[in-house]
């Protein structure tokens, strides 16, 4: 589903197999520790219906339900929703957790208690009308005195670390990745060769390097508050320009 007749990186980009082989070895423990995070501070005996945005496979909407959350998993991306679906019948809590598609650039049919935004996925848009848009209906999907957590890239941490140059084995793939920071934003682009074919078929990814007075004011315009801001996964503080997670706690008032 798209909200518009042009394609963006992202709705290629995230459809592809090799994205998939790409990230493959995405850390579990990370999502667990995020999990238990959300637990701490929205535990699911106050906010019981979840909305994991941009979910892809479903890392983190599983962890979620283990932890008792009754789970709604969205993405635009058809083959990653398929993929959750599939991991979802050999799930012990599969009562608990539903995927469907839904492009987030569009507005979401019901509010829940809690929604999550996890592992960078917003900015994607590059335009700062456009995202402002996509957070507004973030929050739109959140109940009054709901909760909302979104898990960004730390914009200081990127900055000051950025590797601009790495080769990687992806199955039968190298792949070729540069990165570089243009236009307040991190591209990141990809370039996988096929060790017998040669074949190459290439990638990008964009992501805006909003720091963490955007999204206080974002906040506000939406009816949303900040409580608390974690640098990692493990509850770490918070540090502009060493933290390498900028892990955001939202509260709606009524």
């Amino acid at each position: 589903m798209s909200a518009n007749n042009q394609a963006s990186w992202f709705e290629t980009w995230f459809d592809t197999p090799l994205y998939e082989k790409l990230y493959a070895n995405r850390d579990m423990k990370e999502a667990e520790y995020l999990a238990e995070l959300v637990f701490k501070h929205f535990p699911p005996a106050l906010f019981p219906n979840v909305i994991d945005i941009a979910c892809g496979r479903g890392r983190h909407s599983f962890n979620l339900a283990k932890l008792g959350y009754d789970v709604t998993g969205v993405d635009l991306s058809e083959r990653a929703i398929q993929k959750a679906n599939t991991l979802k019948q050999t799930f012990e809590f599969a009562g608990c957790i539903q995927f469907k598609e839904h492009d987030m650039r569009l507005k979401f049919e019901q509010d829940f208690d809690l929604a999550v935004n996890l592992f960078t996925s917003f900015g994607y848009l590059p335009d700062d009308e456009g995202n402002s848009s996509i957070f507004a209906n973030i929050s739109h999907s959140v109940k009054n005195n709901g909760a909302l957590v979104v898990d960004f890239l730390n914009p200081g941490f990127v900055s000051a670390s950025l590797k601009k140059k790495e080769t990687r084995k992806s199955g039968e793939f190298t792949v070729l990745i540069e990165r570089f920071i243009k236009d307040n934003a991190v591209h990141k682009q990809m370039r996988f060769i096929h060790s017998k074919t040669g074949e190459e078929q290439a990638f990008s990814e964009r992501v805006k390097l909003y720091k963490l007075n955007w999204f206080e004011a974002e906040a506000r315009k939406n009816g949303l508050s900040i409580i608390h801001t974690y640098g990692s996964y493990k509850g770490g503080e918070y540090l502009e320009n060493s933290s390498p997670r900028m892990i955001m706690l939202f509260r709606k008032s009524e």
